[in-house]
C-alpha cells in the first residue's frame, strides 16, 4: 500500500481557463500531492485519467486513514445545496467566491480575500481546491466545450449569481 500513497508534491498556481489547461498538460504522468487542506487531507491528482492523455483523476485524501475519494459533481452540488438551506446569504458569498476561483483566482487567496467561512458540510477550501483541480481536469477533456465554466454557470444559474465569466 505504500507506493499506491506515494505522491510527488507538485504546485501549479490557478490560472484563467487556457492558461491553466496548458500548464496541466505539461504534468507528466504520474500520483501527485497538488494542494493541502486545513483539515490535515490533500488533494492528489493521478494522470493520465481514463478519457485520454491529458486526463486525470482528481482525489480527496485522507493520509490519516490513507483512503482517497473522488468528489463527485453531485456530491459537491448537494454540498452547495445544504449550505444554502442553512445560510443563503454566506452561501451566496460562497458561490462568488468560486467563480473567483474559476476565473484564475488562488483558492486561498479568495477564502481570505472575500473572508469566506465554514457553513456546513464540506470546508471552504476543500470546496474551492477540489474544484479547482476538476475544473482544470474538465478544461483539459473539454477543450471544445466550455470546460469549467458548465458546472460554474449551472451554479449561478441554480442560485441566481449574475457574473460575467472570462471565457
Amino acid at each position: 500500500m505504500s507506493e499506491e500513497n506515494n505522491f510527488t508534491k507538485l504546485s501549479v498556481p490557478n490560472a484563467e481557463q487556457d492558461k491553466f489547461r496548458e500548464k496541466l498538460k505539461k504534468i507528466n504522468h504520474g500520483k501527485y500531492e497538488v494542494e493541502q487542506l486545513n483539515d490535515g487531507k490533500k488533494i492528489i491528482i493521478k494522470k493520465p485519467g481514463r478519457k485520454g492523455h491529458n486526463d486525470f483523476r482528481v482525489y480527496l485524501y485522507d493520509p490519516k486513514l490513507s483512503t482517497k475519494k473522488l468528489l463527485s459533481h453531485n456530491e459537491i452540488f448537494k454540498d452547495i445545496e445544504s449550505k444554502y438551506k442553512k445560510n443563503p446569504e454566506k452561501t451566496k458569498e460562497l458561490i462568488y467566491g468560486l467563480n473567483d476561483v474559476c476565473n484564475g483566482k488562488e483558492p486561498d487567496d479568495v477564502i481570505k480575500e472575500r473572508k469566506i467561512e465554514n457553513i456546513t458540510g464540506l470546508p471552504a477550501d476543500t470546496l474551492y481546491k477540489t474544484l479547482k483541480w476538476i475544473w482544470g481536469e474538465e478544461d483539459c477533456n473539454y477543450i471544445k466545450g466550455k470546460g469549467r465554466w458548465m458546472s460554474m454557470d449551472g451554479i449561478n444559474e441554480e442560485y441566481e449569481i449574475e457574473i460575467k465569466n472570462d471565457s
